[in-house]
C-alpha cells in the first residue's frame, strides 16, 4: 500500500555557546553551553525529486550523500531539504554544527 499523505519533517535547535577550545587540533573539542535562541530551523518535506536550498547545498548535498551511502543506496531521497532559519556564522554559537547536525536529523528521519 502506497502512503499518499505527504510528509514533512522539522527539526528545531539552539545554539552552542562557546566558552573556549581544549583541543586546537583536529579533533577540536571544547566547552560550552547549549542555549535556546538562536535557533537553527531545517524542514524536509516529500518532492518528486531531490532539492535542498541552493543557498546552503554544499553543506546539505555531502551530508544527504554520506546519509544514503551508509542506507545501502545511492538514489538521493525525494525530498526538498529547507533552511527555514539559521544563526549567523563564525559568531561563537556552534552555527555550523548546529545545522549540520539538524541537516543530518531531519534528513535522516525523513529516509526512515
Amino acid at each position: 500500500m502506497t502512503d499518499s499523505r505527504r510528509r514533512e519533517i522539522t527539526i528545531t535547535t539552539g545554539s552552542r555557546l562557546h566558552f573556549g577550545l581544549l583541543r586546537s587540533a583536529v579533533p577540536f573539542g571544547g566547552v560550552g553551553v547549549m542555549i535556546d535562541r538562536p535557533q537553527s530551523i531545517v524542514s524536509v518535506r516529500q518532492f518528486d525529486h531531490w532539492q535542498c536550498d541552493l543557498n546552503h547545498a554544499k553543506r546539505i548535498l555531502p551530508i544527504a550523500k554520506r546519509l544514503i551511502r551508509w542506507a545501502g543506496t545511492t538514489d538521493l531521497p525525494r525530498c526538498n531539504v529547507q533552511i527555514l532559519d539559521a544563526t549567523r556564522a563564525h559568531c561563537g554559537l556552534g552555527s555550523g554544527t548546529q545545522l549540520s547536525l539538524a541537516d543530518a536529523e531531519a534528513i535522516s528521519r525523513f529516509m526512515g
